[in-house]
């Protein structure tokens, strides 16, 4: 990421006291039209031969005019601005599936806030009404006796109660660990294709890796989509109620054909990607971190993140550290570029790299492989949330990845990691593609051809040199 550390990240909020637009238009109003009515009186004066009279008067009246059409002016202007981000924000949320920031996008006035603050309980009662079922089938799976476990088609393990965690270990059965680790793989790759041979639950001994074997219902949970594993302990001592899942390991983006300008943006194949480096210089400059995720469209797919430390064979200094918290220290053990390339190519073939400020990082790899004298060619098309941004909302000044993904409704928390980076501008797009709809960009050509119109952002990243 380049651009937000060229400029101050701090938010785009506004002030906690605002003031109340309409107040300040009746006011700026009634001073125009005490301005106006003292410039007749002085004309009246003037017809009359009150020379002095209509110099002072008309003074007086000018300056009340000027002044009170300049504040009603720049007060409507700021009101507009403020309804033109909710309306982007009410755009973004219509198709977003839930998750707004705690503040919403910044606005300045009494009224647009109170607006703000309303859509943001509807939103959030929408959420929470949602949710409301996921978290009454959470608490039934946290508190049954027997272990349940779910995995997906490859084994990594994506749902587990107490039980589970208890009988196969915490440290061998987590979240996003290959089940493998806990269970034989023969054993349980054997019932797996008899449950799904059979099209239902088996009944079965799961052998276990650190010894013994246990009795165990598994059942396969249709086409590339996981086993359940329930594994009776009814003498197992009580332990706590509790469940860890992340469901979405079992998506995966589907086979897409190679990108090109008429590729509709809903079946967009996309790679959000991010760099945290030790400078902004791409031919001096080395990558510490890489980070990464796959899109379809709008949909984001969390299980193909890439999170990797890369040490930079240089030292990092103390201002680059002071941003993404990398020290020589930390990097120590990691592996230089060249190790991570393959894993970074995985994520972007086929995939057009959508990042905020892509440029920056495509350059900064391009210069990583030249140094190592690796052959690589970068990607035919990349989209950048920068450009997008300052094109959807030309009259925004702060177009730091922070402030803008506050305009559209998110939480920027986890800021100025490579694979928190990423995962935020891929929340971003998400936010951004049914705001691009509305102007009627369909097609990636369409989306390149609009973010070109942001001339002023594109003259700072080339004189950048990105």
């Amino acid at each position: 990421m380049a651009e937000d550390r060229r400029r101050d990240p701090a938010s785009a909020g506004s002030g906690i006291n605002r003031t109340s637009a309409r107040r300040v238009l009746t006011a700026a109003f009634t001073a125009a039209l005490a301005g106006a009515l003292m410039l007749v009186l002085g004309g009246v004066l003037l017809a009359k031969g009150g020379a002095e009279g209509w110099w002072a008067l008309a003074i007086a009246g000018g300056a009340a005019c000027a002044i009170g059409c300049w504040i009603g002016y720049e007060t409507t202007k700021e009101h507009f601005q403020a309804l033109d981000r909710l309306r982007g924000f009410a755009v973004a949320m219509r198709a977003a599936g839930g998750g707004v920031s705690l503040g919403g996008p910044p606005v300045g006035d009494m009224e647009s806030a109170a607006l703000r603050d309303a859509m943001i309980d509807a939103l959030s009662a929408r959420d929470m009404q949602r949710t409301a079922g996921d978290n009454r089938l959470a608490a039934i799976l946290a508190n049954l006796p027997d272990a349940v476990v779910v995995v997906t088609a490859r084994g990594q393990v994506s749902l587990l109660n107490g039980p589970a965690k208890r009988l196969l270990g915490a440290d061998r059965a987590a979240l996003g660990t290959s089940l493998f680790d806990a269970i034989s793989r023969d054993s349980l790759i054997a019932a797996w294709n008899d449950a799904r041979r059979i099209a239902r639950p088996v009944q079965a001994r799961l052998n276990l890796a650190e010894g013994g074997n246990v009795p165990a219902t598994v059942a396969d949970l249709g086409p590339q989509a996981g086993a359940l594993i329930v594994i009776a302990a009814p003498d197992a001592p009580s332990v706590k109620a509790t469940l860890d899942h992340d469901l979405s390991l079992h998506e995966a983006p589907p086979v897409a054909p190679p990108p090109t300008r008429s590729t509709a943006l809903d079946e967009l194949p996309l790679a959000a990607l991010d760099t945290e480096t030790t400078g902004l210089v791409p031919v001096a400059d080395r990558i510490v971190s890489l980070g990464g995720v796959r899109l379809h469209g709008a949909t984001i797919y969390r299980a193909t993140a890439l999170d990797r430390l890369v040490r930079p064979g240089v030292p990092v200094p103390p201002r680059a550290s002071a941003i993404h918290g990398l020290t020589d220290a930390m990097l120590a053990d990691a592996q230089a570029f060249p190790a991570h390339l393959e894993a970074l190519q995985s994520l972007i073939d086929g995939a057009v790299p959508v990042g905020h400020n892509i440029g920056f990082d495509m350059a900064i790899i391009d210069a990583e492989c030249r140094r190592a004298a690796i052959a690589w060619t970068p990607p035919a098309y990349t989209l950048c949330t920068l450009r997008l941004a300052a094109a959807l909302d030309p009259q925004e000044e702060n177009l730091d990845l922070e402030a803008v993904a506050v305009r559209h409704g998110l939480d920027p928390l986890g800021r100025h990691s490579a694979l928190g980076d990423s995962l935020l501008t891929a929340a971003l797009w998400q936010r951004m593609l049914p705001r691009l709809h509305e102007r009627g960009i369909a097609t990636l050509g369409q989306a390149l051809d609009f973010a070109q119109t942001a001339t002023r952002v594109i003259a700072l990243q080339k004189t950048a040199g990105w």
